[in-house]
């Protein structure tokens, strides 16, 4: 909310915004080139989303809110990263050859 008064500070905090967003791209496009991540989603969607989840949390602490319990916020989480994997039925078949799944 600084930011919108003080255009000093919204300069660099765009600047670290769009450093993190660039390093948090090439996981992104790392993660898709190693089939973790399904390559229809939008990197810059995906970098947002992101985003949005650490601001959250952000703001949820400064403003003293209950944070959840790690391990459900595990689990949540990774309920969220398993939506953006390949559907089950694009993943590659990496089984040897007549194994049987």
């Amino acid at each position: 909310m600084a930011a919108r008064r003080d255009p000093e500070l919204a300069a660099r905090l765009r600047e670290r915004v769009a450093d993190e967003g660039r390093r948090l791209g090439k996981l992104v496009d790392e993660g898709t080139s190693d089939g973790l991540l399904d390559p229809d989603l939008d990197q810059q969607a995906v970098v947002r989303l992101a985003h949005a989840i650490g601001f959250g949390m952000l703001l949820t602490r400064s403003m003293g809110l209950d944070l959840p319990d790690p391990d459900h916020w595990h689990v949540v989480i990774s309920r969220v990263l398993d939506g953006l994997a390949l559907p089950p039925a694009s993943m590659p078949d990496t089984t040897p050859s007549g194994e049987q799944r």
